[in-house]
């Protein structure tokens, strides 16, 4: 189905797809501001240090964060669950703005 464009429907679809837009720019930066990757804990001798790893481009990082018993890893482990329940947002937002896309032509 067509909307036309002066039709009630074609303006629900306009409006739906600029809410859309403006959620996924706040999303996208929400997602800026929280760390990203996975936290490792590696053993070294008898110490143990907590290092959070993710991708730059085709390098892997590991980021030192502190040894164990210094590092709030619970907010760590907050901050990037968060952050891939934005990213999970941000790819339904980007389907349903196809889908709205197609509605629009």
């Amino acid at each position: 189905m067509k909307a036309n464009s002066d039709s009630v429907v074609y303006g629900v679809l306009q409006d739906e797809l600029d809410r859309n837009r403006r959620m996924q720019a706040r999303y996208r930066q929400e997602i800026d501001q929280l760390p990203k990757g996975s936290l490792f804990l590696r053993k070294i001798k008898q110490h143990q240090y907590y290092y959070l790893n993710y991708r730059e481009q085709d390098k892997v990082i590991a980021k030192y964060l502190g040894k164990r018993d210094d590092v709030q890893i619970e907010d760590i482990k907050k901050l990037i669950a968060e952050r891939r329940r934005y990213e999970d947002l941000l790819k339904k937002l980007s389907r349903e703005e196809k889908m709205l896309m197609k509605a629009l032509r």
